[in-house]
């Protein structure tokens, strides 16, 4: 899959689009992982927007036969959290803020439902950065004694741009959130 050192038991992979999670969803499914998809995207807008992302990824799932979770669109929640940052510019202040909220959102899910541990595909957007994203991660991770997986995603760039291809996803065009369609 890629040359992490960290091993698991249960991982909740949290997935913000099939197009970005394919590739690693499609190596962790291949290497017989236990792993369960998690979609929490509350910053996605509109809510059509939403559900197309949603459809496509739990459509990749249902195919290959890998669990997946939907906690629902919580966007008035997500987008009071936002207040102050509306203008901030992309991987700025707004964009740590919501991936804070989302992956606390993720931990808690993950310690209530027994995975051991916890990664995320919201850095392999062009529109975002990785580092910034792992951050986030590990520092709540640690705070709440959870593993955080690290993943070399470039190295499945091939990968996930092959299945792209043959999967013909639908594709959008900013990172989701009503800040981001502006910029």
């Amino acid at each position: 899959m890629t040359n992490t050192t960290h091993e698991f038991k249960n991982l909740l992979l949290m997935s913000c689009c099939a197009p970005c999670s394919v590739g690693i969803i499609s190596a962790l499914h291949r290497d017989n992982k236990n792993f369960t998809v998690m979609f929490y995207n509350p910053n996605i807008w509109p809510n059509d927007e939403y559900q197309k992302r949603l459809i496509e990824n739990k459509n990749l799932c249902t195919k290959l036969n890998v669990p997946f979770i939907d906690l629902d669109w919580d966007f008035d929640n997500w987008n009071a959290q936002m207040i102050g940052h509306e203008n901030d510019s992309e991987r700025g202040p707004r964009c740590t803020k919501c991936f804070n909220y989302r992956i606390a959102r993720g931990i808690e899910y993950a310690k209530q439902n027994n995975f051991d541990a916890i990664t995320t595909t919201f850095g392999v957007s062009r529109h975002k950065d990785q580092s910034q994203v792992d951050q986030c991660a590990i520092e709540l991770c640690q705070k709440n004694e959870i593993k955080y997986i690290e993943l070399d995603w470039k190295s499945l760039e091939p990968l996930r741009s092959k299945l792209n291809y043959q999967h013909d996803f639908y594709r959008q065009r900013y990172c989701g959130c009503p800040y981001s369609v502006k910029k």
